[in-house]
């Protein structure tokens, strides 16, 4: 949960206070873009993700012990 709330709270500050663009993508025409070279607020985004990915590993994983959610993240999975 620190992971997320720390990475959350990073993010927001340096968006904030830091001016860091808001978009964790890369935009075309903007000025300033979080990915080249990555910027720190992309740094702690990715923290927040991954916290995130965490605290939802057993959920998805009890979701994932049914055959037919199974059967479907297959599917999408063999359309990319």
């Amino acid at each position: 949960m620190s992971l997320l709330l720390g990475g959350t709270a990073g993010t927001a500050a340096l968006i904030v206070w830091a001016r860091y663009p808001a978009s964790m993508v890369g935009v075309p025409g903007a000025e300033v873009s979080n990915l080249n070279p990555p910027t720190l607020a992309a740094v702690t985004f990715g923290l927040a993700q991954c916290g995130l990915a965490l605290l939802l590993r057993r959920p998805l994983r009890r979701a994932l012990r049914r055959p037919v959610a199974w059967a479907a993240v297959a599917l999408v999975n063999l359309l990319r």
